[in-house]
């Protein structure tokens, strides 16, 4: 396998080997870059459409507010992803549930933080350390 990288990148190939403990492969590295346009996403038209928006929520979340924002998203042609602490239900205001598609740990959309009544500093400090972290994978 460290052989293959070192077919795309020798340095990446001698530090994946440095810190796996194995031999720094002797590979030519090639120098094709002629890209086919079918790989290339230069050529992408980019829009909202099937482009997934996380709703971060926790228990106690208004209910009617929210599925006004995501049926406004859905005629757009957005896919809202819920997203809380924990996944499982989350409970609105008025004791309806919500199914949590995905969880700090595991989700990665764009995000709109809908809120809800947060019991302690758990959900908030995760929340805070979701975003940032969503942000610093985007930004890189």
């Amino acid at each position: 396998m460290v052989n293959m990288l070192g077919n795309i990148s020798s340095s990446l190939a001698a530090s994946v080997a440095m810190n796996l403990g194995l031999e720094i492969p002797q590979v030519k590295e090639s120098f094709i870059t002629k890209k086919p346009p079918a790989v290339s996403m230069a050529n992408t038209t980019f829009s909202p459409n099937t482009l997934r928006i996380g709703v971060i929520i926790a228990h106690g979340f208004d209910e009617q507010k929210t599925n006004q924002i995501l049926d406004q998203w859905k005629r757009m042609g957005l896919q809202p992803v819920i997203i809380s602490e924990k996944l499982g239900k989350v409970r609105g205001a008025n004791s309806t549930e919500w199914r949590v598609e995905d969880s700090f740990l595991t989700g990665s959309p764009l995000l709109y933080v809908v809120g809800g009544d947060a019991e302690g500093t758990t959900f908030n400090w995760k929340t805070k350390s979701y975003v940032v972290e969503t942000y610093n994978h985007y930004n890189q």
